[in-house]
């Protein structure tokens, strides 16, 4: 291969030749120049303006009132229905019990913006781990665990010394837990705080 520049053919135009590498234009302006750093909305200085959340989470003995007051609220009209049907105290009564209580607290939670019947009379409410008010799936899969593991306490033997301390340790658990959570509070991933 030639190193000698291509030959002008006769009577056409000139072989295109690149200019030399300039890094600057006559001009003195950069060809290239950097990009700013990105800004967010609101310009130079801008910082969030949200609040983090700082609500204290709900007592123990407070939860626990709360739950009891529900649980008397929808187990004495369950119990007194049972009653009349025949079929207190079978695994009949504990899968209604179970649904009563699922479909009275997941609506409640969600149309009440986290709290009962029981929780608002005890200024308690349920929130999302990030702080934010209850997502319906949220509030269904909280209080969906909770049912479950009730019914799973309510098997009868051989199986109900551990089903039932699986249902206990539920309910026991915010006792050691550094966010007062229980295990349907874990998986629903929520927290019960003062209101």
């Amino acid at each position: 291969m030639s190193t000698t520049p291509p030959i002008q053919p006769p009577g056409g135009p000139p072989p295109y030749v690149p200019p030399p590498y300039q890094s600057q234009p006559p001009g003195g302006a950069p060809l290239y120049t950097t990009p700013p750093p990105y800004m967010p909305p609101g310009g130079p200085g801008y910082q969030w303006q949200g609040t983090v959340p700082t609500a204290q989470y709900a007592s123990v003995g407070v939860r626990f009132v709360a739950i009891l007051v529900d649980g008397l609220i929808i187990g004495i009209p369950l119990l007194v229905i049972e009653a009349i049907l025949g079929f207190a105290g079978s695994p009949v009564a504990a899968l209604l019990n179970a649904l009563a209580y699922f479909l009275y607290e997941g609506l409640l939670l969600t149309s009440w913006n986290g709290q009962t019947v029981g929780k608002k009379l005890m200024s308690v409410r349920v929130i999302s781990a990030d702080g934010q008010p209850l997502t319906t799936n949220k509030a269904f899969t909280r209080t969906g665990v909770k049912a479950i593991l009730s019914v799973a306490g309510s098997i009868k033997p051989p199986f109900t010394s551990f089903l039932g301390i699986a249902s206990l340790l539920d309910y026991l658990w915010p006792f050691w837990d550094a966010n007062k959570q229980t295990w349907h509070d874990k998986a629903a991933g929520t927290y019960v705080v003062k209101a």
